[in-house]
């Protein structure tokens, strides 16, 4: 006998359809995402390249602008993005450098520059869905922002380039000091009664310090915060400055002597001092009006006694062959009220109360910066090339910075950064990056 069965597969076919539609539906859509996810990735990944060409080009335009001026800023930003790999009209590629920038909170202000990159990839995957570019764009502003920095020695290799001395005291808690300095056994030097206080206290190179004042810092020692060796050197914030250009002798004195007064009282008017202003005797009452005055050989040199004051001034050092370069000295018992322009920015040395000609070093002592215990000094003491010797105050709501080759302090100082009265703030400026 034999059985025969029959079995009913339409059913079973129908449904093994349908499990292998689905199974493909899901491998399909596996692989979109896997597509997507790896173009996704791709392209994260040249973003971070556009954004890194941007922001170089920018702190490189910034950069620029610090230390050489206005001229070549646009050149220099797009050069950064080159080496970066994005060349303006090459492979697609778009550099935009705006300066000032177009747009963002710092548009039309010459202070900062605005790059734009942008260039367009292909993608692989997305293709299946007819996505066959990505143009990726990235956006950066450098520009000059205000620095910590109050305290800055410039001189990269000088021994002792940052020098505490004399028992000096130096109290600045509101902002930074900095020793670009590298040399490797004291380029930043304290001796064994001074005591610093700063907000934070930079070093390219090594410290050398005594054991301070006692109880410095509530016994901490002879610099607060600790020094933070092996720092990053600092560029010049005030390369941005240019020299006045006038050299044409037409200030006297009232007593029709070129730039000399003894135990008189009287008005000084901006202008170029031929041999400098000497000021000496203990009777004297010198006010310098407000602009700058240009000391063209002979520095200024101050002895004796009485006050000496001004507002809205700027000191200009140079000398040639006619009148020999000299020192700015600020000595003897005299009381100093001096205050920098608080308008009119970089083109009218808002904020500089100093300026030394960068290529006069001076004598080996400098520039000597020393009133009594109530004499005050807003504004910057700038010497790039030049030893500073500094003992003084800023006012009480006022602010002081001293940037040279190399600084000493003797005596007490109390250095402040309140820039709430100059119409463009801090001076002092560090190429970086802003947005």
């Amino acid at each position: 006998m034999s059985v025969s069965i029959r079995m009913n597969t339409r059913g079973l076919n129908g449904k093994r359809g349908k499990i292998l539609l689905s199974l493909a539906l899901v491998a399909f859509t596996l692989m979109a995402f896997a597509g997507l996810a790896i173009d996704m990735g791709r392209m994260e990944f040249y973003r971070r390249r556009v954004q890194t060409a941007a922001d170089s080009g920018a702190v490189g335009g910034a950069r620029e602008l610090q230390v050489n001026g206005a001229t070549n800023v646009v050149t220099a930003a797009k050069d950064d993005v080159t080496t970066n790999g994005y060349t303006n009209n090459v492979s697609s590629a778009t550099v935009t450098v705006n300066f000032p920038p177009a747009s963002g909170p710092h548009a039309g202000n010459s202070s900062y520059l605005e790059v734009v990159v942008s260039k367009p990839y292909p993608t692989t995957f997305l293709r299946a869905i007819k996505v066959n570019t990505m143009t990726l764009k990235a956006r950066a502003v450098g520009g000059l922002g205000p620095s910590d920095y109050c305290i800055l020695a410039l001189d990269p290799t000088a021994g002792k380039a940052l020098e505490f001395t004399g028992a000096s005291t130096v109290n600045t808690p509101g902002c930074a000091i900095m020793d670009d300095s590298s040399n490797s056994s004291n380029a930043l030097y304290s001796g064994n009664s001074d005591c610093v206080t700063a907000k934070s206290i930079d070093v390219v190179g090594v410290v050398s310090a005594g054991s301070g004042q006692a109880g410095c810092n509530a016994g901490a020692g002879p610099l607060a915060p600790t020094p933070k060796t092996g720092a990053t050197y600092v560029y010049d914030p005030l390369a941005y400055l240019s020299a006045p250009s006038n050299t044409t002798c037409n200030a006297l004195t009232s007593s029709g002597k070129n730039g000399y007064s003894t135990n008189k009282t009287e008005t000084l008017s901006p202008g170029v001092y031929c041999g400098g202003i000497k000021i000496s005797g203990n009777n004297n009452t010198i006010t310098f009006s407000a602009g700058t005055y240009i000391l063209l050989g002979g520095g200024l040199q101050t002895s004796g006694g009485g006050t000496i004051q001004g507002t809205g001034i700027t000191f200009y050092n140079t000398g040639n062959a006619t009148y020999s370069y000299n020192d700015f000295t600020l000595n003897g018992n005299t009381t100093f009220h001096l205050s920098a322009p608080s308008t009119g920015g970089p083109a009218n040395y808002e904020g500089i109360l100093y300026f030394q000609d960068r290529t006069k070093a001076g004598s080996s002592g400098g520039d000597t910066i020393n009133g009594t215990n109530s004499s005050t000094f807003d504004g910057v003491f700038y010497a790039e090339a030049g030893h500073i010797q500094y003992s003084g105050n800023s006012s009480v709501n006022g602010y002081t910075s001293i940037i040279a080759d190399t600084i000493t302090f003797t005596g007490s100082s109390v250095l402040k950064n309140n820039y709430s009265s100059l119409s463009t703030g801090n001076p002092v400026r560090n190429g970086a990056l802003m947005e």
